[in-house]
């Protein structure tokens, strides 16, 4: 299976990684994504095969306007050998333009359509029956993982919070200390209690 550079980046910050839980949703889709494929590839099929007809079809109809015109001309010889051999290669590939159209929908779209019907199994009320395996079968592996990785998100969480409050507790100390050796300065005092009222609402007055 493979990865973008995002899902083998050990520090994505949106989380967009395959192995972060409930991101097998663009891989369970790929079995939609698989079956209109196949559409589109018969599509193309069946598209192909309709100009390889008409063009036969032209290429004949050329070929049956000229014939009696060359029959009937009074050349004679190598010019009139060259002429008929000129009509009959349309004619041949004519055949094989037309060979080229049942070949594209009578072998290839057909081989697509059987695989397309063997791999996929609608649901009745909409949906593959694949996508749903796949995507209860993810479900069941990430579930451990997941509630590990909320455990770990929420033991972070605290851990942040836990050293903001100890840093404020420090600058806190600081911040008396400061106030104890420049008490006599009323201009730094003033000063002091302003970074305090900004960093975290503390005012010393």
């Amino acid at each position: 299976m493979s990865t973008s550079s995002s899902e083998n980046n050990p520090e994505d910050v949106n989380h967009r990684s395959f192995w972060m839980p409930g991101n097998y949703h663009r891989t369970v889709k790929r079995t939609e994504d698989a079956f209109q494929a196949c559409n589109d590839i018969v599509a193309c099929f069946q598209e192909r095969a309709r100009l390889e007809r008409q063009y036969a079809q032209q290429l004949n109809e050329w070929s049956n306007k000229w014939k009696p015109v060359v029959d009937s001309s009074p050349l004679y010889g190598s010019l009139l050998k060259a002429w008929q051999c000129f009509l009959s290669s349309a004619d041949r590939l004519a055949s094989l333009h037309a060979s080229i159209c049942r070949s594209l929908v009578s072998e290839d779209a057909d081989r697509v359509r059987t695989w397309q019907k063997d791999t996929f199994h609608k649901k009745v009320f909409g949906g593959f029956k694949e996508s749903q395996d796949i995507e209860t079968g993810f479900t069941r592996a990430q579930k451990p993982w997941a509630k590990r990785l909320k455990k770990v998100i929420f033991n972070s969480n605290i851990k942040v919070c836990l050293f903001c409050t100890i840093g404020h507790q420090k600058l806190i100390v600081f911040c008396m200390c400061d106030y104890y050796f420049l008490s006599k300065n009323p201009f730094q005092l003033e000063s002091l209690n302003s970074g305090l009222i900004h960093e975290i609402g503390i005012d010393i007055y």
